[in-house]
């Protein structure tokens, strides 16, 4: 099984969206046999729904977060997973030296499989904004996914 892990800061409303995004193409290739999915925070918050409006704005995309309960990074998180993608360049360094052993396989989502400089390598928290700011943040979030899972499909195959 090939093991991702989507960090935030506090695993109620980026990475729970990360989350069910990637999800929904795992599922939509028939890869559920090959592709783990799971997100956490590094803020220590255990056991939040994922905000009200994130809730929704997956449900306006037919996806369904009603579910999800934030989780802790742990160090057994880390260490199954193959690939840990992060919201920004701080959740990556706070991890990086958290759990210096693990560095190659943790990357911000904007920039991974990038080989051009960017001009905006995170994603913005929305929590405390507006539906619009959400639906904005959910679509980058989708962006960016869409765009790294066929190598993601790839390194799943392989392992």
């Amino acid at each position: 099984m090939f093991n991702v892990l989507i960090v935030c800061s506090a695993n109620i409303c980026r990475s729970p969206m990360g989350e069910v995004i990637l999800q929904s193409l795992v599922e939509r290739n028939h890869l559920q046999d090959q592709i783990d999915v799971s997100s956490a925070g590094l803020l220590g918050i255990e056991g939040e729904r994922a905000s009200d409006l994130a809730i929704t704005v997956a449900q306006e995309r037919g996806l369904n977060l009603e579910s999800h309960r934030s989780k802790s990074i742990t160090p057994h998180l880390i260490k199954q997973s193959d690939i840990i993608l992060c919201m920004t360049p701080d959740h990556k360094t706070d991890l990086q030296s958290l759990f210096p052993s693990n560095q190659g396989k943790i990357h911000t989502l904007k920039e991974y499989l990038v080989k051009d400089e960017i001009t905006k390598n995170y994603i913005d928290d929305p929590i405390g904004l507006s539906l619009n700011f959400y639906r904005k943040i959910f679509h980058e979030i989708r962006t960016e996914l869409e765009r790294i899972f066929p190598e993601l499909k790839k390194q799943a195959l392989m392992k």
